[in-house]
């Protein structure tokens, strides 16, 4: 049989051991495994942020991987910890705070049951979408002595990983739930200025990724207007720019950038700015 996948993604830094902490309950546990540090540097809180890189990196992962992903403002609180699983197989862990929205909804870039009404990666309540199960953490049945109210990462979602990484069926976590809570990710809207949407993830490199999805790109002569910039057309490689310029990216979606430069500073843009794309 193949060595099972862990991956973790978190916002706990390299600085106070947090990562090697939840690696300890992993290994105290399975031993053949092989553990992937997706990021441990999404900032602080950064719920939102965590989704978008979950998104774009868990699907490149073979079927059965489990995807422990701890970015978790709530941890002590009455938020639940879930267990989640997609049509491809793999299994995801972590808070039920919207931290796997991306992954549900990045095929075409719109969360299940998202509205424009609703503030742009609010929180909301959603059935658990067609080909996705979930289930609740039963933390009071969980074999893994005392569970801080401070550290789930380590006393809840790492034994959790553990033990589906080992073939633990996600059954076995808890009960089946029939909701979830997502981040509200509406896509671009259209209006009489053109397509409107927004940024909703900047990179270290202060590339803008907005949620105007590639098949919402339109085909031929275009203009986008993205903070204090008007940029024509689209460019073929982040090199072949003269100054702004707009590209398809590898994760899937328009993204402002600027060649050799920082694109959010230089346009002055945020997540949430309004990014119009004009025909």
């Amino acid at each position: 049989m193949p060595t099972p996948i862990i991956t973790l993604t978190t916002d706990f830094g390299a600085a106070d051991g947090f990562p090697a902490a939840m690696k300890a309950a992993i290994l105290g546990r399975i031993r053949d495994v092989t553990l992937v540090d997706v990021t441990h540097d999404v900032p602080p809180q950064d719920v939102a942020h965590a989704s978008f890189v979950l998104g774009t990196v868990a699907r490149r992962f073979p079927a059965g991987t489990v995807h422990c992903a701890v970015v978790d403002p709530g941890v002590g609180s009455e938020r639940a910890a879930i267990v989640a699983a997609g049509p491809d197989g793999q299994v995801y862990v972590g808070p039920d705070n919207g931290i796997f929205t991306h992954v549900i909804s990045l095929a075409g870039g719109v969360s299940p049951g998202s509205s424009h009404d609703r503030p742009f990666l609010a929180h909301y309540r959603a059935a658990v979408p067609d080909g996705w199960q979930a289930w609740a953490v039963d933390v009071a049945a969980m074999d893994s002595g005392e569970v801080s109210r401070t550290f789930h990462g380590r006393d809840v979602f790492a034994p959790v990983a553990a033990q589906l990484a080992g073939g633990a069926s996600p059954a076995e976590m808890g009960e089946l739930v029939a909701e979830v809570t997502l981040l509200n990710l509406p896509g671009p809207r259209q209006s009489d200025d053109g397509l409107i949407g927004r940024v909703q993830y900047i990179d270290r490199f202060g590339n803008a990724a907005t949620d105007i999805f590639a098949d919402a790109v339109p085909p031929g002569h275009f203009h986008t207007l993205a903070g204090n910039r008007a940029i024509s057309g689209l460019s073929e490689s982040y090199a072949s720019a003269q100054g702004a310029g707009c590209i398809v990216a590898s994760h899937g979606f328009l993204e402002i950038f600027v060649p050799g430069g920082n694109a959010a500073e230089e346009l002055g843009l945020g997540v949430g700015d309004e990014v119009t794309v004009r025909v």
